[in-house]
């Protein structure tokens, strides 16, 4: 100890000190599958411009290349990293069945499409949203009560299904009931806020007037004032109108075939998302009802399936499932090829 004594101390240089660090063993905490994927893989951080159905509107290899990858953006839980473009290592195996990650949710949840061949789903063929003509019917529910916002968003016990949630909530007692406790309850967004833009009581939605006018697509669920439709939390669903747009389809076929997805598409007329189109009269007494379809047909644009009257085509639309894993679940790091894909253990 040196204490200072006002007075010149040079005589104490040079002495030493001896002591002792203590260290205690510290175990980083692995990495959560979510983190693992922004980790490992590039995010696009340059040029972003989401009213584009792709980085840029050029259809050059090396353009595109550089341009497929992890892009930022918010959901109704924080940030979120989504895939776009050709993305060739986004494969997951889990529960015996091939999937292709679509996004890491804002809550650290990985969202999942189904990309195993069709007989894995095939009962999932020939299904609408509803054959009623009512307005209510293109919810997701309907006569729900309330409104189902983001924060008092509604359950798989809210109000009436609809034929499609049926049939995906069967598909998943049957196939990956006994894996619940692997994934979470996610958010989905079925958008029914609404605009009237002739006034003529025809009704165009939210994701179909997002696309039409090519503004930006978006994640956060606009917060609805009615009983049918709104913010989900579901172990099972199908994407939205916004989440294809965003993964990089277009009204213009070259671009659409630039993305994961366009494969898994490319022989089908469509497949239900969780988007309504708009709502309309013709002149017939009865109203018809669209429901958004963003998918391909022959040369690869969005378009829409019409369920006018009930009617739907029965062999070439269809739900391909999409659930979100929980962030703890136990995985392989492997490359996430379609040869070698990340293992959900």
């Amino acid at each position: 100890e040196f204490k200072e004594t006002y007075s010149e101390q040079n005589y104490n240089q040079g002495k030493e000190f001896n002591g002792l660090i203590q260290i205690n063993g510290y175990e980083p905490r692995e990495k959560t599958l979510g983190e693992w994927v922004i980790a490992n893989y590039p995010i696009i951080k340059e040029n972003v411009d989401f009213t584009k159905s792709f980085p840029t509107d050029s259809t050059l290899e090396e353009d595109i290349t550089k341009g497929s990858g992890l892009y930022e953006t918010k959901d109704d839980d924080g940030t979120s990293y989504i895939f776009r473009g050709q993305v060739e290592n986004n494969y997951v195996k889990f529960a015996d069945m091939l999937w292709q990650i679509i996004r890491i949710n804002g809550d650290g949840s990985v969202r999942l499409i189904n990309s195993s061949p069709e007989e894995y789903y095939n009962n999932l063929r020939a299904i609408s949203y509803s054959t009623s003509n009512e307005e209510k019917y293109v919810g997701y529910t309907y006569d729900n009560g309330k409104s189902c916002t983001k924060n008092a968003n509604c359950d798989v016990n809210t109000g009436t299904s609809s034929e499609i949630k049926n049939e995906l909530e069967n598909w998943y007692q049957q196939n990956l009931i006994k894996y619940d406790n692997k994934i979470a309850l996610g958010r989905f967004c079925n958008d029914t806020t609404s605009q009237d833009p002739n006034n003529n009581g025809a009704l165009e939605y939210g994701p179909y007037i997002r696309i039409k006018n090519l503004e930006n697509p978006t994640l956060i669920c606009p917060e609805t004032d009615k009983t049918y439709g709104g913010n989900y939390k579901l172990k099972i669903g199908v994407l939205s109108a916004d989440e294809f747009r965003f993964i990089g389809y277009s009204e213009d076929s070259n671009l659409s075939e630039k993305n994961y997805l366009y494969e898994m598409y490319s022989a089908l007329l469509g497949t239900w998302t969780m988007s309504p189109r708009d709502l309309w009269s013709d002149g017939d007494p009865s109203i018809g009802l669209e429901i958004m379809a963003n998918a391909m047909n022959f040369n690869g644009r969005i378009f829409v399936v019409n369920t006018k009257f009930g009617y739907t085509d029965t062999n070439t639309v269809i739900a391909r499932p999409v659930i979100n894993l929980k962030s703890n679940v136990d995985f392989s790091q492997n490359s996430g090829s379609k040869e070698d894909p990340i293992i959900i253990e």
